[in-house]
């Protein structure tokens, strides 16, 4: 799995004024991130122990976590045909990814934890009921939570990038309108050519078009809203 984390950081300006200035005034930070760190989970699962500190940072300081995919993450020869790597890897490794956040209670302690999950989450949300059963009944999918799995798949956040108009629009029913944001997978091979043309296709309404095509990420990116005259 990779996480990629967008942080805001305080970017200097410049300040004039007549030769002999005062003191400027400190720079306010700006609301949008200004860089990434991209970070390889490769020994722990999402949810683990061990990476407690990482994620009650990046609630701390309002980060938005990208996760997605080492592309590489089972050993299983099956994967080596028919490009099943990529295929049915690819989301199935994000599926883990989101089930273990969910099952080790790790996006209920960091109630203001932002996740975003490549590839429309892969089957996370199909799975929703199936993981809330197995809290309900199962001992080993680990303690009671205080809201059903089903719910906290909807606290993640969802890109486009499912290839299909018609199951874009069922994972924006299921989750929301203002949970899914524009996605291209752009430059690679499994990208969509035209993103736009298929949150169109999809027959979202005019209200969840305009929010999965722009105003979910200029929310979610902290990117203030162009003035306007």
């Amino acid at each position: 799995m990779l996480v990629g984390v967008c942080s805001a950081v305080i970017v200097a300006g410049s300040v004039t004024g007549p030769p002999r200035p005062s003191p400027p005034t400190p720079p306010t930070p700006p609301p949008a991130p200004s860089w990434a760190i991209v970070v390889a989970i490769c020994c722990d699962s999402p949810g683990a122990v061990a990476l407690e500190p990482f994620w009650d940072a990046a609630e701390q300081c309002d980060a938005l976590v990208f996760v997605h995919p080492t592309t590489r993450g089972f050993a299983v020869p099956v994967f080596d045909e028919h490009y099943l790597w990529n295929l049915v890897g690819n989301p199935m490794e994000t599926t883990i990814a989101a089930a273990h956040l969910i099952l080790s209670g790790t996006m209920e302690r960091h109630p203001r934890l932002r996740v975003l999950l490549a590839h429309g989450g892969g089957a996370v949300v199909a799975l929703s009921g199936r993981l809330r059963h197995g809290q309900e009944h199962v001992a080993a999918a680990g303690p009671p939570p205080s809201r059903p799995a089903d719910a906290m798949v909807r606290r993640f956040l969802f890109d486009t990038v499912t290839h299909d108009p018609w199951l874009l629009r069922t994972l924006v029913e299921a989750v929301g309108p203002d949970r899914v944001l524009l996605g291209s997978d752009h430059p690679f091979d499994m990208a969509d050519p035209d993103p736009v043309a298929t949150i169109r296709a999809a027959g979202l309404g005019d209200a969840a078009q305009r929010a999965v095509l722009g105003a979910n990420a200029t929310r979610e990116l902290r990117t203030p809203t162009a003035s306007r005259s």
